[in-house]
């Protein structure tokens, strides 16, 4: 489950790569760096139950750990993604905030005997 998460993230910003978003970078709130940035957001768990919570903030520390060991790409410290996540749900002014590309966001949710997980990737600059 991890890997196709990583998957997905990684190819979403090898799309970026070949894009020129200048523009973007210039409304940003210090500079973008010259190279794919990713900020992983909070999982949603759409329940009120602690063992959800832990899980799905795991999932994402771990996505945000294992997106980081790509030299490529730059990736927003755990702290501050989920504490920009905390004031606001609008993926642009996240990223701008961030000073990021992309955003990755998901959920956690239980189906019968299945954990049942998504991901989103996220252009900041359109938020969608």
């Amino acid at each position: 489950v991890f890997a196709v998460l990583i998957l997905i993230a990684i190819t979403g910003v090898g799309i970026w790569w070949y894009q020129d978003d200048t523009s973007f970078g210039e409304r940003a709130d210090f500079q973008l760096p010259d190279r794919p940035s990713i900020a992983v957001l909070p999982f949603e768990t759409f329940r009120d139950d602690e063992d959800y919570r832990y899980l799905a903030d795991g999932m994402s520390e771990d996505i945000i750990t294992q997106l980081a060991r790509n030299a490529e790409l730059t990736v927003m410290a755990r702290s501050a993604s989920f504490a920009v996540a905390e004031k606001t749900s609008d993926a642009a002014e996240i990223a701008r905030e961030l000073g990021v590309y992309y955003l990755l966001t998901g959920s956690v949710r239980r189906s019968g005997d299945h954990l049942r997980i998504t991901t989103q990737l996220v252009d900041g600059k359109s938020g969608r």
